[in-house]
């Protein structure tokens, strides 16, 4: 039988672990949005100087990995890439689905 303290530390072990896998999660999209930011810039200042540019392909991965969000925050703050219909409508394509995915695992929590 099982006592109900055993039952109350096990709920509290479950807790700091979902506390945990939250807060790598927060951590990975902090890095992954500065990496994008990085390469964004790098982009940005590479156009204006005639040099070799980031392929959007690899903009695209790095918004899909989870860096959408600086990157829209920084199509607009820097005027790059806003004028291009295909990058602008492949970027928002990947943001609703980083919005549906956050909405899904709001109301459907996987523990």
């Amino acid at each position: 039988m099982i006592k109900l303290s055993t039952l109350g530390t096990l709920s509290t072990l479950n807790t700091l672990s979902t506390y945990k896998n939250n807060m790598l999660i927060v951590y990975y999209l902090i890095v992954i949005n500065i990496l994008s930011a990085f390469v964004f810039y790098t982009d940005k200042r590479n156009a204006v100087r005639k040099r070799y540019r980031v392929p959007e392909t690899t903009l695209h991965l790095l918004e899909l990995f989870g860096g959408i969000f600086c990157i829209l925050l920084l199509m607009y703050g820097l005027h790059h890439k806003n004028r291009k219909i295909s990058y602008f409508f492949v970027s928002y394509l990947i943001l609703i689905a980083w919005i549906s995915l956050f909405l899904y695992l709001i109301y459907f929590p996987i523990l």
